[in-house]
């Protein structure tokens, strides 16, 4: 993994340390609950964006599945489709 990958997914690991200790200390409050699930919910599609990208990157760079797989979360299915995708 190139020190670039590396600080991508070491910051989306901060990112979500942090977004979900916002998130819970937003649900507390009822007025504004609604308001921060849907700012989460956006959230949470960025991040998947973003791993789902580093994922890519880790692949184009010929990295193992189980490799990628460790480092992203994402299982060997969806790793199999994103390599299909590149390879296309």
């Amino acid at each position: 993994m190139s020190e670039s990958e590396r600080r991508a997914y070491e910051k989306y690991i901060d990112n979500t340390v942090s977004e979900r200790d916002a998130f819970e200390t937003a649900r507390k409050e009822s007025r504004e609950e609604g308001r921060e699930e849907g700012r989460e919910e956006g959230r949470e599609e960025g991040r998947e964006e973003g791993i789902i990208e580093v994922a890519r990157n880790m692949l184009a760079k010929k990295m193992t599945l189980d490799e990628v797989a460790g480092m992203t979360g994402l299982s060997q299915g969806d790793l199999l489709k994103l390599e299909k995708e590149l390879n296309q």
